[in-house]
């Protein structure tokens, strides 16, 4: 029997409410999914320091939604530039 991947299993749960909190926020679809992608990296990478305080779907979604505001206010300044 194979071992199973924790990491893909959050993902598998969480993929699609990732994809909403950022599509909130994103001009377009394909930038939504790029701003997820990068949303899933900070997931990820953050995952050690998750504390529990929280549930973990709601800690995924604020690291979702607070990757998707920083994206956006970094790519609204470069339209400025």
């Amino acid at each position: 029997m194979k071992e199973s991947d924790p990491f893909a299993e959050v993902y598998r749960s969480y993929h699609q409410s990732v994809l909403r909190a950022v599509g909130r926020i994103a001009p377009d679809a394909d930038t939504a999914e790029d701003w997820a992608q990068e949303a899933w990296i900070r997931i990820l990478r953050g995952l050690s320091t998750f504390e529990g305080r929280a549930a973990l779907g709601t800690w995924i979604h604020r690291v979702a939604f607070t990757t998707a505001i920083s994206l956006y206010r970094r790519d609204r300044r470069r339209l400025h530039l």
